[in-house]
């Protein structure tokens, strides 16, 4: 019998041997029953991007969760919500899990247990990944930014108790030379990508909402017998948003397998970039551990320029065609299109 990194490892003198992973709860299991309430301290974790997989997976018995295991103990079940918050060492909050469902849709957070006794979640050590239109097929990577090493802090609020415990992500044993600088900067770069796939994504949900809006509008006009007043603003305003629309995206692309036959347009070439920065290094997609190749940065600005002159189409069309289709609507005591999280645009 050893105890090891905080897990248990018995073995027989035969060919069997078990592990009983993290036992480092039990040490405060006494003071967690007195208290109550009690959120234990995390292990420290290790950032793994990339494990491999076991041969002979059928008899390999199931692994304890990937990421910082967090632990927290409940006398009885409480009525209040139960919220537990992964912040870092900037003050952001990371991730959220809550026992509330509606605070879980609001934080895009995981749902918790909240019945008595220990109850245990992982936190994976992944920051938010990209924002994707619906149904959009793209090939990559598009999960979380995975977490630099550094020191991050749990926080359990249940009513007016606040509970806090710091634990340390630490960087990869297998690459020392990869530096805690160098993580950083990869870190950096991940986060100015997903933001640019996220601006890309809302102006494609913006396009997308004028047309439909367009539509929505040409049909009560029809109603009111005022289309032809209507009618060449709201073709140029189709033609123009449709246009930019394809800049973006590859609207041919309907199932998984159809980038292989069309041309893939810029968001599914920032998605390739973000999975070389942040992505798992596996045979898909994935770089190497630290900050971004020279090569990769060159890419990162000449995916910069091309987005910067797509958006500023796009722009130029809600300030020009966008403005003209709403006045003239307006005019008619028409309804004016309104953009996902802008409000509605009038003159």
């Amino acid at each position: 019998m050893r105890i090891a990194h905080d897990d248990l490892i018995l073995s027989t003198q035969g060919r069997s041997f078990w592990i009983l992973d993290d036992i480092s709860p039990l040490r405060e299991i006494g003071i967690a029953v007195a208290a109550g309430t009690y959120l234990f301290k995390p292990r420290n974790a290790v950032r793994l991007t990339n494990v491999g997989s076991a041969s002979m997976a059928e008899l390999t018995p199931d692994p304890r969760p990937a990421g910082a295991q967090i632990h927290y103990y409940l006398a009885q079940e409480p009525a209040e919500e139960v919220l537990i918050e992964v912040v870092d060492d900037r003050g952001e909050v990371v991730r959220t899990f809550s026992s509330d469902s509606a605070t879980v849709t609001e934080t895009n957070g995981q749902q918790i247990d909240k019945a008595s006794g220990l109850n245990r979640l992982a936190w994976q050590t992944f920051y938010p990944g990209p924002e994707m239109p619906e149904d959009a097929v793209v090939w990559g990577y598009t999960g979380g930014v995975v977490a630099p090493p550094g020191t991050y802090t749990v926080r359990m609020t249940l009513s007016e108790q606040v509970q806090e415990q710091s634990f340390q992500l630490l960087p990869d044993p297998r690459i020392p030379d990869v530096t805690l600088a160098s993580y950083e900067e990869q870190f950096r770069i991940a986060l100015e990508v997903r933001d640019s796939i996220n601006s890309i994504a809302r102006t494609i949900e913006d396009l997308t909402a004028i047309r439909e809006q367009v539509q929505g509008v040409m049909d009560r006009a029809e109603s009111a017998g005022q289309t032809e007043v209507l009618r060449a603003l709201a073709d140029t305003l189709n033609d123009k948003s449709t246009s930019v629309t394809e800049e973006l995206m590859q609207p041919k692309n309907r199932s998984a397998q159809d980038p292989i036959r069309f041309l893939p347009r810029l968001d599914n070439q920032w998605i390739e970039l973000y999975g070389r920065i942040t992505g798992t290094d596996g045979y898909i997609y994935g770089g190497a551990e630290g900050a971004p190749h020279e090569g990769t940065i060159e890419r990162l600005s000449v995916l910069i320029d091309e987005w910067d002159g797509v958006r500023a189409r796009y722009l130029e069309l809600l300030e020009s065609e966008l403005q003209r289709f709403n006045n003239a609507v307006e005019r008619l005591g028409l309804p004016a299109i309104v953009l996902p999280r802008r409000g509605r645009l009038v003159s």
